[in-house]
C-alpha cells in the first residue's frame, strides 16, 4: 500500500511539473469520453431504442413505384382506393407536411403542418390528452376545418390552457377549430406543431388534387392486421396497384407496371447510410486524436521510464530538458 501511495505522489508531482502535457492529457480524456458518450447516444436513439408507438413492428410506410420513378408520392384518389381495396391493413393514413401561415397570434408565422387522413392517430396507436382526434366526418371534402395541436404548440400559444378544445386558430385565412391536444411523448416526424385532415384540403389545393396523376397526398403509413407479414402486405398492395393501373392507365408503360413500395418503420427511421455514418464519425475523430497525441505520449513515457529506472538504481536522474510535446 505504501508503494502505491508513493507512486500516486510521484505521478501527481510529475503532472504538476509538466502542465502542458497534463492539459493535453485531460483534454484528450475529456474528448474521448465525450465522443464515446455521443456515439452511444446516437446509436441508442437510432438503432437500439424501440419506437415510441404501440406495436411498432406492425407499422409500415408505403409509396408508389414505377419504371420511371422508384419511390414517389401518392395521388389522393389512389390513396382512397388503396384504403378501400386492401385486405391486410387495420388502418391507413396519408402523411405529408404542408406550409401554412398562422395568424392572430402576435406576428404571422409560417409553420409546417402535418396533413393526414382521419385514421392517422389510430395508425400510430396514440390518444390525445385533451379532446379527440379526427373522424371520417372531419376528413371529408367540405367539412368544417379542424386541427389537432401538438403539446409544444399548446404550451407555446395557449400556455397549457386545459380549456383549449373548442377554441379557434387562423391558418391561411381560414378558421380552424382545435379539437384535441397530443401528449408530449408523441414525437412522430418531429412532430409538426399541428395536424390537419387532408380531405377538406382537396378542393382547396392549388392543383386538381382529385386527379390521379397529381401526386400530392404524400406517402402512406399503415398498421398491419395481426399476423400479417410485410411480404403478404406487398403482394396484396401490388395486386391493388395493378388493378388501378389497368382501370386508369393512360397507356404509359410506367403506369402499366405500377406497384407499391412497402418498408417497415424501422427502415424509415434509419435511412440508408445512417449506420455507416454513425460509426465513421467517432472512429475518424478518435483516429485523429491518436495521431496527434501518440508522439507526445510516447515521448512522455520514455522520460518517465528513464526517471523510474534512475530511482530504482538509487541515483538521481540527470536534469535534462523535458521532451518537446507536439
Amino acid at each position: 500500500m505504501e508503494t502505491l501511495f508513493r507512486d500516486i505522489q510521484f505521478g501527481i508531482r510529475s503532472l504538476l511539473k509538466q502542465p502542458a502535457f497534463t492539459g493535453i492529457a485531460i483534454v484528450t480524456l475529456a474528448l474521448g469520453i465525450g465522443g464515446n458518450t455521443a456515439m452511444f447516444s446516437v446509436i441508442n436513439a437510432v438503432l437500439l431504442r424501440p419506437l415510441p408507438y404501440m406495436e411498432p413492428d406492425r407499422l409500415v410506410w408505403m409509396s408508389e413505384s414505377g419504371d420511371e420513378v422508384a419511390n414517389r408520392s401518392l395521388s389522393y384518389p389512389n390513396f382512397v382506393d388503396w384504403r378501400a381495396r386492401n385486405h391486410v391493413f387495420e388502418s391507413m393514413s396519408t402523411y405529408r407536411t404542408w406550409s401554412m401561415t398562422l395568424t392572430g397570434m402576435a406576428e404571422p408565422q409560417n409553420i409546417r403542418a402535418g396533413m393526414v387522413a382521419a385514421d392517422y392517430f389510430k395508425v400510430m396507436g396514440v390518444t390525445p390528452i385533451l379532446g379527440r382526434t379526427f373522424t371520417a366526418e372531419d376528413d371529408r371534402p367540405g367539412a368544417n376545418p379542424a386541427t389537432v395541436i401538438s403539446y409544444g404548440f399548446w404550451q407555446k400559444h395557449f400556455a397549457g390552457d386545459t380549456a383549449v378544445v373548442g377554441k379557434t386558430i387562423a391558418l391561411d385565412d381560414r378558421t380552424f377549430n382545435v379539437i384535441g391536444v397530443m401528449p408530449e411523448s408523441f414525437v412522430h416526424q418531429g412532430p409538426p406543431p399541428l395536424w390537419v385532415p387532408i380531405g377538406p384540403m382537396v378542393p382547396l389545393g392549388p392543383m386538381e388534387w382529385n386527379q390521379r396523376d397529381v401526386r400530392v397526398a404524400g406517402h402512406v403509413i399503415a398498421r398491419l392486421k395481426p399476423g400479417v407479414t410485410i411480404q403478404q402486405a406487398r403482394e396484396d398492395m401490388n395486386s391493388v396497384s395493378q388493378q388501378l393501373a389497368r382501370e386508369h392507365s393512360r397507356k404509359r408503360r410506367s403506369e402499366s407496371r405500377q406497384r407499391s413500395l412497402i418498408t417497415g418503420t424501422n427502415h424509415r427511421r434509419c435511412p440508408a447510410g445512417a449506420v455507416d455514418s454513425v460509426w465513421r464519425c467517432p472512429t475518424g475523430f478518435i483516429h485523429c486524436l491518436r495521431q496527434r497525441c501518440e508522439p507526445a505520449a510516447r515521448a512522455r513515457g520514455y522520460a518517465t521510464k528513464r526517471i523510474c529506472s534512475a530511482r530504482g538504481a538509487g541515483r538521481k536522474p540527470r536534469a535534462n530538458r523535458s521532451p518537446t510535446i507536439g
